[in-house]
């Protein structure tokens, strides 16, 4: 199932889809719904986590504007498409996972200073580009700079989540890119590391 189809239940309430907005509340709403799914469903987690979860549901539902709850409302009795919705977003986030990491592990097999480990089921890969004492780069804020200057590809490095080394490791992300930006930015991440010097 398209974003599109679900929007039908916001047009008939009265929207207009105007730039994607729609679909971009419906992926939204979609994805409150799969996250309250999947708290239902985990055993391991308390009767009183998971009321407090819907109660953080329904109060962010609260604020909405009335069409909206209609069309939400309808939208949650429609089990087989948002079943639809989650299978195919979760095959293509997959598939995007799976490209970045062969794309990267292709280039590691060249010789080139990258690696990764494999996707483990979230949307982000972690890789390292083994660049610190190579020239005059020592930090991941030099290499993050490299990346996004010279190649134009985005990276954080685990810094951002804690880890204190400058040890070449970054998370990646294929939560809003195409198959396509991922190649295109891939080779250019690859003709920015043939350049480097090698240790």
């Amino acid at each position: 199932m398209q974003v599109a189809q679900a929007a039908r239940p916001f047009l008939e309430v009265g929207f207009e889809v105007v730039g994607g907005v729609v679909e971009a509340c419906v992926a939204l709403y979609l994805l409150v719904v799969l996250c309250r799914e999947i708290l239902r469903r985990r055993p391991d987690r308390g009767r009183s986590d998971r009321i407090a979860q819907t109660h953080r549901d329904l109060r962010i539902a609260g604020q909405l504007p009335r069409p909206e709850q209609i069309a939400v409302a309808k939208f949650l009795g429609m089990r087989s498409a948002i079943d639809d919705f989650h299978e195919s977003m979760i095959r293509e986030l997959q598939l995007r996972l799976d490209l970045l990491f062969d794309r990267i592990d292709a280039m590691r097999v060249d010789g080139l200073p990258v690696r990764a480990i494999a996707p483990q089921g979230a949307i982000y890969l972690s890789v390292q580009f083994d660049l610190i004492g190579r020239g005059a780069i020592k930090t991941n804020e030099q290499i993050r700079r490299l990346l996004l200057d010279d190649a134009g590809f985005a990276v954080v490095p685990f810094q951002a989540f804690g880890l204190p080394n400058e040890t070449g490791w970054f998370r990646l992300s294929v939560g809003a890119v195409s198959p396509a930006q991922i190649e295109a930015g891939l080779a250019r991440v690859r003709h920015v590391l043939a350049q480097r010097p090698v240790l």
